[in-house]
Parts: C-alpha cells; sequence; structure tokens
C-alpha cells in the first residue's frame, strides 16, 4: 500500500497548484475587466452633429468619448468604478441639451446627468462589458439666452450699455462673454439650463447687483447665480420656468425689459471740506480714507475751496484722518452709502504752543539757535586768533 502514497501526493499537489494558479488567473481576469458605454448624440432632425464633446465622469476621473456620426463611444472604463454613479455632460457650440430619454439618463439639473445602466442594454465580450444606449438618442438644439441690465433709477429703469458680462457654469467648463448694447440688452448661448453664473464688471462703473430676477441668488456684489428652469429652495419657490420661443432646432429663452437684471449704485460720493479754528478754508490738505478691514484706501488733496472730493468709493465703514503741519491730527470713522453721502466740514484746532522758561517754545528755540551761533563764531575767532599770535611769534 506505500506504493500509492507517492501517486497521491503528486495528485494532491497538481489538484493544489491547478487550484492556485485559477486563483491568480481569475485575480487577473477581474482586475482587466472594463466596461464601454455608448450612446448616441444627434439634433432635432435626428442628423448628425459636428463638435460634440460627451464626457463621462466618476469622481475625479474623466473619461472622454470618441464620436462616430451620431455615436459616441467611452470604452475602458474599470469595472471597479461604480457604475452606478457615473455621470455624463454633451457639449457642443451655440447648443444644449433639449431631451435626453429618462430610461437612460438622469436629469440632475445642473448640466450634468447621472447614467442608469441596467441589463436590458448589458452585452459582454470577454473582459469587456458594454451597455448600448444608442435606440434612445440624446437630442440637442441651440439654445439662446436674451435679457437687459439696468440701472434702478426714480425716473425708471435706465439702460446700461458697454458693460461687459460673463456667462459661465463651471461644471460644464462654459464660459462665455458679451458686452451689453445701448438698451442694454445682452445675448448668449448657454450650454444648460441651470447653475448659470452671471458676472459683470460693474464696479469701476460704480454699481453692483440689486438681486435681479426674483429667482437669482445674489453671493456677491457683482455676481449671481440663477436658472432658466428648475428651482430655488433657498428662496423657498418650489419650480418655475422662464418661457421659451420654441421651434424646430431651437429654444430662445429672452426676458423682456420690463424685467431687468437691476442694479444699483454700489459707490459714494463724499465732500470735505477743511477749515481751521476761525473758519478759514485750508487749500492743499491731503484726506485719507482707510477702510475698516485696510482693503480700500484712498487719498485726496484739499483745493483752493478747502474740499476734498471723493468719487466712486466702494461703500462700507472708513477711518478718515487728516494730518497737516501747525495742527492737531483730525481722526474720525464714518460710513460711506450710495450715492452722494451728507458733506462733512472738519474744523481743525491748532496745535498747542508749548511753554518753556515762560517764553513760546519756538522763541525760546530761535533765541537758543542764536546764542549757541554767536558762540561757535567766538570759539572760532578764538582759535583763529591764537592761531594767528602762534605764527606771528615764530616768525
Amino acid at each position: 500500500m506505500n506504493r500509492y502514497v507517492p501517486v497521491a501526493a503528486v495528485l494532491a499537489a497538481v489538484v493544489f497548484a491547478a487550484s492556485f494558479a485559477c486563483f491568480l488567473s481569475d485575480g487577473s481576469d477581474a482586475a482587466d475587466e472594463t466596461v464601454t458605454i455608448k450612446g448616441t448624440v444627434t439634433d432635432s432632425s435626428s442628423e448628425a452633429l459636428t463638435g460634440v464633446t460627451v464626457k463621462i465622469i466618476s469622481g475625479t476621473t474623466i473619461h472622454a468619448a470618441t464620436i462616430d456620426g451620431t455615436t459616441y463611444t467611452v470604452t475602458n472604463i474599470p469595472a471597479t468604478e461604480d457604475l452606478d454613479a457615473l455621470t455624463i455632460m454633451f457639449l457642443c457650440e451655440n447648443m444644449a441639451v433639449s431631451s435626453a430619454p429618462t430610461d437612460y439618463y438622469k436629469d440632475n439639473e445642473n448640466g450634468r446627468y447621472t447614467l442608469l445602466l441596467d441589463t436590458a442594454t448589458q452585452s459582454t465580450s470577454g473582459n469587456v462589458t458594454t451597455f448600448d444606449l444608442t435606440d434612445l438618442p440624446v437630442t440637442m438644439i441651440q439654445m439662446t439666452f436674451s435679457a437687459y441690465l439696468m440701472v434702478e433709477d426714480s425716473s425708471g429703469n435706465l439702460p446700461l450699455p458697454d458693460v461687459v458680462i460673463t456667462l459661465s457654469n463651471s461644471l460644464l467648463e462654459y464660459s462665455e462673454s458679451t458686452t451689453t448694447d445701448a438698451n442694454g440688452n445682452f445675448m448668449f448661448h448657454p450650454p444648460s439650463q441651470y447653475n448659470l453664473k452671471l458676472v459683470a464688471e460693474l464696479y469701476d462703473q460704480g454699481y453692483a447687483f440689486l438681486g435681479g430676477l426674483y429667482f437669482a441668488k445674489d453671493i456677491s456684489d457683482d455676481t449671481i447665480i440663477f436658472n432658466l428652469k428648475g428651482s430655488n429652495p433657498d428662496l423657498g419657490i418650489p419650480s418655475y420656468e422662464i418661457k421659451a420661443d420654441a421651434g424646430e432646432g431651437y429654444k430662445h429663452y429672452t426676458i423682456s425689459a420690463d424685467y431687468p437684471f437691476l442694479v444699483g449704485y454700489s459707490t459714494g460720493i463724499l465732500k470735505i471740506t477743511v477749515t481751521d479754528s476761525a473758519g478759514n478754508t485750508l487749500q492743499g490738505v491731503s484726506v485719507r480714507l482707510n477702510s475698516s478691514d485696510s482693503s480700500q484706501k484712498y487719498i485726496e488733496d484739499t483745493d483752493e475751496n478747502g474740499v476734498a472730493e471723493f468719487t466712486n468709493v466702494k461703500t462700507g465703514a472708513y477711518n478718515m484722518t487728516i494730518k497737516v503741519g501747525g495742527f492737531e491730527e483730525y481722526e474720525t470713522n464714518l460710513n460711506i452709502q450710495k450715492g452722494d453721502n451728507t458733506p462733512i466740514t472738519t474744523n481743525l484746532s491748532s496745535r498747542a504752543e508749548q511753554d518753556f522758561f515762560g517764553m513760546n517754545f519756538g522763541h525760546f528755540m530761535m533765541i537758543l539757535g542764536v546764542a549757541i551761533g554767536l558762540v561757535l563764531v567766538i570759539l572760532s575767532f578764538l582759535m583763529y586768533s591764537g592761531h594767528l599770535k602762534s605764527r606771528l611769534e615764530e616768525d
């Protein structure tokens, strides 16, 4: 019976080796498994679009698609990635998605869609699993957005021309700039209806957004974020939509001049009159404004009427200082509002004269200077006289 022991040992070794090899092979194959996703993008006439960019995003990883006619294909997505969290975006100049089949794409209302992958569209060949979404195309059409930029005025809203405006959507890596015309009108071709960030170069002209459209979310003095369609729970608005003029291959969102993006004055005008205690105006005096956070600093000199005028001063809290020889330093805090601020008159007090040995300090210093000068002259004369005398004796 002992003769069977070596045979059993050999068989056991072979089985173990084969199992170990299969284990390694399975792990290696699993690591090499990839996913391919195919879909279709067309215009409203089911024709191919040129210049379309399709990207699938997994976390911070971006997988670019290749385009063949109307079909996009994204390959080499690792099977280890969370396929339920893949998002996709579609970009084409002057175009936006008008419809995406809900069987395959979930609208995240930010310009991206979550891919809905199921076994009905799945096929496997070797280590590649393919999800074919080509039977339900994504449709893109030309989309424009037109509105007005105006200044709120007591006599009625006034057009604000020649303002550079930029519209962007960071998720879609989109940015477009234009300039308002004589009527304050501007137009863009956004790639999405959602999360449109509008920035206007207003500060140099002394303006800031007042909030604009009722659904806009104001995030800074010159920036607002709004949607053409969607919701804004921050403002308690569950849903809204700007009605669009839609036709074959286009959708135009137009906001009339009756509902403009409104701006108001964001800077103030301040006049400071500087006088002495007797009411005499002082010319050539430097007046300094320093904002409470030290981000804004302004310096103006008084004119022949003793007036220092500050224009286009950013609104907020400031510290004002005035320093001039012969007067006590003047310092006060003030708050600059939009538009014309109430003029301020400052009365500088003469610097108190210092008394020294019963005399005015200035007079004392003058007398002391004269005395020191006389002493120096006498010493110089004595030194010169002694030197001259010694020279004569030597001769």
